[in-house]
């Protein structure tokens, strides 16, 4: 099973439980969770029960949101990975990272990491996400990574717009 992916400048793995206090910091930070659907952890705990539901997520499908590490520095700067959205109907891409790593590329970077590994190594077709209409970095990001359009709607009661990623021949060159 795939526990480690690297990049040229992050290490992206599984969250442990001595993660919770890093990963608290931009779960509970305002700006960073303005986009999202169920919005910032007011406590540690809610922090601890989402690593939690990542963690059993990872056991059961071998794949989940996972913690984001620079490279050159050791510190944890945000989360990204995949989580099976059965209410969807999709395998979703998401990404997040602390404000202090917004703008730098990571976003782009982890995305190519993770398409490349939801097709070649958990065998998945497609992909999709979900972004709110005014998260323009997002928007911008998916584009980027080839992520098709498709519809704007509602995705866990937050106004969105859909995106879909097909595997195809030579995609992931």
């Amino acid at each position: 099973m795939l526990d480690l992916i690297t990049t040229a400048r992050l290490t992206l793995r599984p969250f442990a439980s001595d993660d919770i206090d890093a990963a608290h910091a931009w779960f509970s930070d305002d700006s960073v969770m303005e986009y999202t659907p169920t919005g910032p952890d007011k406590s540690i705990d809610e922090t601890r029960r989402r690593i939690a539901g990542y963690q059993e997520h990872q056991s059961r499908h071998g794949f989940s949101k996972w913690i984001v590490i620079e490279r050159s520095t050791g510190q944890p700067i945000g989360d990204s990975g995949l989580l099976v959205l059965k209410d969807e109907g999709f395998v979703d891409l998401g990404f997040r990272f602390a404000t202090s790593s917004w703008g730098k590329g990571f976003a782009t970077e982890v995305g190519r990491a993770w398409l490349k590994a939801a097709f070649e190594m958990h065998g998945l077709e497609a992909l999709g996400a979900f972004v709110h209409p005014q998260n323009v970095a997002s928007l911008r990001v998916l584009e980027k990574l080839g992520f098709a359009r498709l519809r704007a709607g509602t995705a866990m009661g937050m106004e969105a717009v859909f995106f879909s990623f097909e595997k195809m021949a030579g995609s992931l060159e």
